[in-house]
């Protein structure tokens, strides 16, 4: 197995995973079965994407970029497909947050996964959607976690939007997100 770290960044000590971090400090991860769990944690994605960063992924020698420590951590070579977006942030009370990507004039952009994590609160929703022409298509929708693997193609013409949507309808805070990776050409 490579060597995988985490790093937490933070003032104080965190927990990803079951793993005990002190801040500022670094943690080895020596099994498969750890990686795995840390994979699949809605908490390590949250940190690992959130800004600023709770948690860094470092590969023994370097911290990585959050799209490079993913990446490392799902157990592949650094290189990412060229269009990766992903949106975790602190939403407010009663607000909703959107981030939107043009897809270039005459460029396809194709779709190979998307995911959301949310708290699993009915008032509390992420979303992603294709938007061509006013009419938006819902293709992802989730008040927990999700990740899909998926194929999806979609030809742009400089005003047809991919939208991460981040809608927080409760009374508190939450730190929620979701995300598309794909490939334009």
């Amino acid at each position: 197995m490579r060597i995988i770290k985490l790093k937490n960044p933070q003032a104080i000590s965190d927990v990803w995973y079951g793993l005990t971090v002190d801040a500022g400090e670094y943690s080895d991860i020596i099994s498969e079965i750890d990686r795995l769990g840390l994979l699949i944690s809605a908490k390590v994605n949250q940190d690992i994407w959130s800004t600023p960063a709770k948690l860094v992924i470092s590969d023994g020698g370097n911290d990585l970029s959050a799209a490079d420590g993913d990446s490392w951590l799902k157990g592949s070579e650094v290189a990412q497909p060229n269009t990766e977006k992903r949106h975790y942030i602190e939403v407010g009370a009663g607000n909703t947050i959107t981030s939107d990507y043009v897809v270039p004039d005459g460029q396809t952009l194709t779709l190979s996964e998307i995911g959301g994590s949310a708290v699993g609160n009915s008032a509390v929703l992420v979303c992603i959607i294709w938007d061509p022409d006013g009419t938006p298509e819902l293709l992802l929708s989730t008040t927990h976690d999700s990740v899909q693997s998926t194929l999806h193609i979609f030809n742009g013409n400089g005003s047809k939007k991919m939208q991460i949507k981040l809608i927080n309808e409760d009374s508190i805070a939450h730190t929620i997100g979701a995300y598309y990776i794909g490939e334009v050409k």
